[in-house]
């Protein structure tokens, strides 16, 4: 089967591991994504994950052409049976930004549609909360990766909810023991996340560069790791980087997510002990693997995942990171007494009826 497939994915980890586990588990089926012109080379390993390349000329046209249901993802949807929408924070509102509601009006549904993997909110408005149910409400399946966000939706049956799609990882990397005195520091920068964000960007990367010096002096080795260079995580590590001494800057690692280098950023991650993960999907993979865990959270979804572990008080808040001493850090050690990789496979459930069974 053709499938059309909707996401982030502009050489962000996590969102691009999704991918990955996707076309994995449905080796006989193809995946059919729209990628930037400058993405292309993100999935060339995978025979059924099929690249559309989108270029500047046509993004450009397709501005207009939105308006008349005749833009490039049409097109590319009306070639293939079914749609998956998978992905993270791609239901959430900036009242600020006009292009949320676009990504929202622009989403697939011409075919059956299943959405996986993602979280409503943050959100402003009830409006576009009524926006988002109306589009949900046309779907074959929704699965959330949190129970708040399933309950802001009470009026639809079809909406479920499993653990984080990441959590079932290990289908297609397997663990790696041997733990190294290691800190992965995974960076997000705040003064990209809007108004109420990027006021505590000086402090989080303060913050960050007492937890270098902290563990140094330990004797840690230091990862310093970009997950979506778009998103200004380069920068941040760079403006780190800066405020260090010459002699100090050579002591770090930096290994930054390129599109094609995800197994070697999830085996520095299964080999560390410590993780201070602002990225989500870092804390989702430390989770995994067995690493101590330390969530800063630069918005409530880090939050709203843990509480359903009832593990939500081991979150650091930004608005409150200048407080935090590294020696008094509370590191959370997932116990794995769940099969969260079987719970995380609870996404799929409707799916594979279509997938692997041959339904159309």
């Amino acid at each position: 089967m053709e499938v059309f497939v909707r996401g982030f994915f502009h050489v962000n980890l996590g969102d691009d591991l999704f991918l990955h586990i996707l076309a994995k588990r449905y080796p006989n089926h193809n995946f059919h994504v729209i990628l930037n012109e400058e993405y292309t080379n993100v999935f060339r390993d995978e025979k059924n994950i099929i690249v559309h390349p989108y270029k500047k000329i046509r993004r450009g046209l397709d501005r207009f052409l939105i308006n008349y249901n005749k833009d490039y993802y049409v097109e590319i949807e009306k070639k293939c049976q079914l749609n998956v929408v998978i992905g993270g924070s791609i239901f959430q509102e900036d009242a600020a930004v006009a292009v949320d509601r676009e990504r929202l009006v622009g989403m697939p549904q011409l075919n059956p549609t299943y959405i996986l993997g993602a979280n409503f909110g943050p959100y402003v408005t009830e409006e576009y909360r009524l926006l988002v149910k109306d589009y949900l409400a046309k779907a074959e399946d929704i699965c959330f990766r949190d129970e708040w966000s399933k309950q802001k939706f009470p009026e639809l049956t079809k909406v479920r909810f499993a653990p984080d799609i990441v959590l079932g990882i290990q289908s297609i990397i397997p663990n790696a023991n041997e733990k190294k005195k290691r800190i992965f520091v995974s960076v997000v920068d705040c003064f990209k996340k809007g108004e109420a964000i990027k006021k505590y960007g000086t402090n989080y990367e303060e913050f960050i560069l007492r937890c270098i010096n902290y563990y140094k002096e330990q004797g840690y080795e230091i990862i310093l790791s970009s997950f979506c260079k778009m998103e200004g995580d380069e920068e941040v590590i760079d403006r780190i980087i800066e405020k260090l001494p010459a002699t100090k800057r050579s002591e770090l690692s930096i290994l930054n997510y390129n599109g094609e280098n995800w197994r070697e950023v999830v085996a520095a991650i299964q080999q560390s002990e410590k993780i201070i993960a602002s990225r989500f999907h870092s804390m989702i993979l430390g989770m995994v693997f067995g690493v101590s865990v330390l969530p800063i959270a630069y918005n409530k979804k880090f939050e709203k995942f843990l509480a359903n572990f009832d593990l939500s008080h081991y979150c650091v808040s930004v608005s409150d990171i200048n407080r935090q001493v590294p020696e008094d850090l509370n590191y959370l050690l997932f116990d794995g007494s769940m099969d969260i990789a079987e719970q995380a496979d609870e996404h799929f459930m409707k799916l594979d009826e279509r997938l692997m069974r041959g339904a159309l």
